[in-house]
């Protein structure tokens, strides 16, 4: 066939719109996608938004916590779509139900994941080309009734969205077409996506700040709207990845040094009290890649549990128990305070967060002298090796709503409810009478929690301290 019929040939295959022609905004099959293996499936992990679906996916249906479903090797902009599709899943969703054609809690899962994925990267990823942010994301969609679907809403609330710089905001618009990401950006919608805060200004909150109406109101009440407009902030923030050194192997300013001749940026991170820790500038997985880690030089510990543990002020010679043991940060820095001197009982009700209690002490050389036990702190019994005459010193930190800790576990704000709070301060109070059973005379509890709730701190009638989220009692 000469080339002026091959030309006319595809000419009439694009008039007539049968397989093969190349329509305007069509989604041209295989863009952004990985190839096909056995069966047509498709090996989600090799593309970042493909693998932000799976792990999204995942913790809709239970399955874990992003931060334990995320991979060593999972690349940070994977990291950043699946935790800032979790910290900002109200905001997209009230995006969505204002453009889409049914609300999104009515959509097939594949569809709701891909939807909050693109419209993330639209709103709150100023790296990412809109182009990209579409194409790429309908790419990553299997079934092409799918893709139909969010290709046409991602597109729609691009054209229905416009975005200026801070600098450009001329203010004006009704807060319910208005939304700012502070300092970064301000989008005005073409039609009214938010509540009126005038009429409800926890819905408002809640869409704008992406976390529970209830939980919104609470703090209302609780602490009025500026404080709560500022944990609100808090809970969206990417958190800094911290680390402590450990005790006589390292101090804060030797592992920063030891961390960047290995070229994983790291600086002093200054704490209200206590010793200095490390704040990691690069990547995760470049600290856990380096030999510095490895040779058990340091940990990762929330500073809020390094306040607790100072303030149990365990002793060489004395006999503690870590109640709540997992994942194992508390319990390696009481090792090391007890210096292989006395007796150390850590505690969990789950084997399985026991053997990564297990193996971070065996990296950093701290395994001898801690007894590991799984154990139900509410079943009235005494963990296996507890001694007659009680513990020197009781850590509990206890389950709790982490409401306090939204930035580190964003997905765990959709899990709660009025009622799961009320359950969680009743089953702490059970936990806390047994612990305080197996005190020795003179004993002292640290009871840690992550929450802003009252009823999970100073309700239950312990101390305050210089952290508002641990209490502590002595036994008389």
């Amino acid at each position: 066939m000469s080339d002026e019929k091959q030309r006319a040939a595809r000419a009439r295959k694009a008039k007539s719109g049968k397989p093969g022609a190349s329509k305007p905004g069509a989604v041209r099959r295989g863009v952004g996608k990985a190839p096909r293996g056995k069966g047509g499936a498709r090996p989600t992990g090799e593309i970042p938004r493909a693998r932000a679906l799976q792990v999204l996916t995942a913790v809709e249906r239970g399955e874990g916590f992003a931060a334990d479903l995320l991979r060593a090797q999972d690349p940070p902009f994977v990291r950043e779509l699946v935790l800032g599709v979790l910290r900002r899943r109200l905001t997209l969703d009230t995006i969505h139900d204002a453009f889409g054609k049914r609300p999104i809690a009515e959509l097939d899962e594949p569809i709701r994941h891909a939807v909050r994925l693109g419209l993330h990267q639209l709103v709150f990823l100023d790296g990412v080309p809109a182009h990209a942010a579409v194409g790429e994301t309908v790419g990553a969609v299997r079934l092409a009734s799918h893709r139909a679907y969010v290709n046409g809403l991602l597109r729609g609330v691009q054209r229905e969205m416009r975005r200026v710089t801070p600098d450009r905001d001329r203010g004006g618009a009704s807060p319910r077409k208005r939304f700012e990401r502070a300092g970064r950006a301000v989008f005005f919608f073409s039609k009214p996506v938010f509540c009126d805060p005038e009429r409800n200004l926890a819905r408002y909150l809640a869409e704008i700040h992406s976390h529970p109406e209830f939980l919104v109101q609470a703090w209302l009440d609780t602490v009025g709207e500026t404080d709560c407009v500022a944990r609100l902030e808090a809970g969206n923030r990417t958190p800094p990845l911290i680390v402590r050194p450990r005790r006589g192997r390292a101090s804060a300013a030797e592992l920063v040094e030891a961390l960047a001749a290995e070229g994983v940026p790291a600086g002093l991170f200054a704490r209200e009290a206590g010793e200095p820790a490390v704040q990691i500038a690069g990547p995760a997985r470049a600290l856990f890649a380096s030999r510095t880690w490895r040779a058990g030089r340091c940990s990762v510990q929330d500073p809020r549990q390094m306040d607790a543990v100072e303030l149990l002020d365990p002793q060489p010679g004395e006999r503690i128990w870590d109640a709540c043991a997992a994942p194992g940060g508390k319990t390696a820095q009481i090792a090391e305070c007890l210096r292989g001197q006395g007796e150390l009982l850590a505690t969990d009700v789950s084997e399985g967060r026991l053997e990564r209690v297990r193996e971070g002490l065996e990296r950093l050389g701290l395994s001898a002298g801690v007894t590991l036990s799984s154990h139900d702190l509410t079943s009235g019994v005494p963990p296996s090796g507890a001694p007659a005459e009680g513990f020197h010193a009781i850590l509990l930190d206890a389950p709790c709503s982490n409401s306090a800790v939204l930035d580190r576990r964003p997905e765990a704000r959709w899990r709660l409810s009025a009622e799961h709070i009320t359950q969680l301060a009743v089953e702490q109070s059970r936990l806390i009478e047994a612990a305080r059973a197996q005190l020795a005379p003179g004993g002292r509890l640290v009871y840690a929690v992550c929450s802003h709730e009252p009823e999970e701190g100073s309700a239950h009638g312990l101390a305050t301290t210089r952290s508002p989220f641990v209490f502590t009692e002595r036994r008389a």
